[in-house]
């Protein structure tokens, strides 16, 4: 049996100030960073996604049950559940 994946949105966006980008996760409040190009804020953004997954625990497995239509599973720590991020496309 495969296991359940949790499937993310990585959203970057430019701010009003030069150089500045913004970048969060859509579906799972708080998980937020900023840095000086779209590349590094989206290497920043899978750096502490796996982190702030455990913090916010409750949310991603509830996350994980929704998109995938089973219970979560029981687990230790949520670095046993997989998760990847995908790139929002640009409008």
């Amino acid at each position: 049996m495969s296991a359940q994946v949790l499937k993310l949105t990585g959203v970057v966006e430019p701010t009003d100030m030069p150089n500045v980008f913004i970048g969060y996760i859509k579906e799972i409040s708080g998980i937020i960073t900023q840095g000086g190009s779209r590349e590094e804020v989206y290497a920043d953004l899978e750096e502490i996604t796996g982190y702030m997954l455990e913090y916010k625990r409750e949310e991603a497995l509830a996350l994980l049950a929704e998109q995938t239509h089973k219970p979560a599973p029981s687990v230790k720590r949520m670095a046993e559940v997989p998760y990847e991020i995908a790139h929002a496309a640009l409008a």
